[in-house]
């Protein structure tokens, strides 16, 4: 029986998803730092680059899998702290710019040290086999998945995407 959790489907196209992300992201990067100078051919060339080097690479691709929930979960808190600090009267170069900085390097650097983790727990073991033992009964299980909070990414990012596509 096909339930709302059932998304198999979208397996399939994980690693489009991962590619997209990661170009996406590079590129975003790169274009707001300018690191490279304001030509948008170097950044979209080395954006793609970077992309194909993580698709190709299957464990580079399974961290993406595992951090990319973790990464949205950061950005909607971001979201709303900020939303509470200017309901408060902050505006938009508050005090808070130091306290601000740290707290996102601390969460970088938090989700960074999950995925050496990952790495170092994915790498294989000789004869052993892992079963993760989750109890699907429970919603709070299904709700709180990696794999359901990156499929909800995933639906997140492509709505955007369409979004600005069909804006120009």
């Amino acid at each position: 029986m096909a339930t709302f959790l059932d998304v198999t489907g979208l397996e399939q196209f994980g690693s489009l998803f991962v590619f997209i992300f990661v170009f996406l992201a590079v590129w975003a990067i790169l274009n707001y730092f300018k690191f490279l100078g304001v030509n948008q051919v170097v950044n979209v060339l080395i954006a793609l680059i970077l992309a194909i080097f993580v698709l190709v690479s299957e464990l580079a691709t399974n961290i993406i899998y595992v951090t990319a929930p973790w990464i949205v979960i950061v950005f909607i808190f971001m979201i709303f702290f900020s939303m509470i600090m200017k309901s408060f009267g902050a505006g938009d170069s508050s005090e808070f710019s130091g306290l601000k900085a740290l707290s996102i390097a601390g969460i970088i650097i938090a989700i960074i040290i999950g995925a050496a983790t990952y790495a170092r727990d994915a790498a294989p073991v000789d004869g052993e086999e892992s079963d993760e033992g989750i109890d699907y009964g429970k919603a709070t299980n299904i709700i709180f998945h990696p794999m359901v909070l990156g499929m909800l990414m995933i639906f997140a990012i492509a709505a955007v995407t369409v979004a600005l596509m069909v804006k120009r």
